[in-house]
């Protein structure tokens, strides 16, 4: 569901996210190749930004839920749900990407765990995200 962008805030680790009109957030990373996104790395463009429209994946989970027949209550819980709670689970997913006899492999960043070992691209899968988004992303 489409939500108006209304300002933006760092995560912990220092990625950018979008603070949408509905409440909720949504991660603007730019990661090339799989995300390019130049515009949230200045404060200008990111203000330029302002009011542009971006996808509320909570907001479509709480319309998803309402479909799947939870009560308006149970599916606003459901959308609500913390990520960072201690009981909710953090999901790696990791992308193997091929192109004939070469594999794609990503240097991580000397500020984050893991500093300068190679992996495979991926990410933690973010609430109520599915496996093929979370790799897209």
């Amino acid at each position: 569901m489409q939500q108006p962008i209304v300002g933006f805030h760092q995560d912990d680790d220092g990625h950018w996210v979008a603070d949408l009109a509905c409440g909720h957030g949504q991660h603007v990373r730019h990661d090339p190749p799989w995300q390019v996104r130049e515009w949230v790395l200045e404060d200008s463009t990111r203000r330029a930004r302002l009011g542009s429209p971006l996808e509320c994946v909570r907001c479509d989970t709480y319309a998803d839920a309402r479909m799947r027949g939870l009560c308006p209550e149970g599916a606003l819980e459901a959308s609500r749900a913390d990520p960072s709670a201690p009981s909710s689970p953090r999901v790696g997913v990791a992308v193997i990407v091929r192109r004939d006899t070469r594999v794609l492999l990503g240097r991580r960043l000397s500020a984050t765990h893991g500093a300068g070992t190679w992996q495979f691209p991926g990410g933690h899968l973010e609430m109520f995200e599915d496996l093929e988004t979370c790799g897209a992303r």
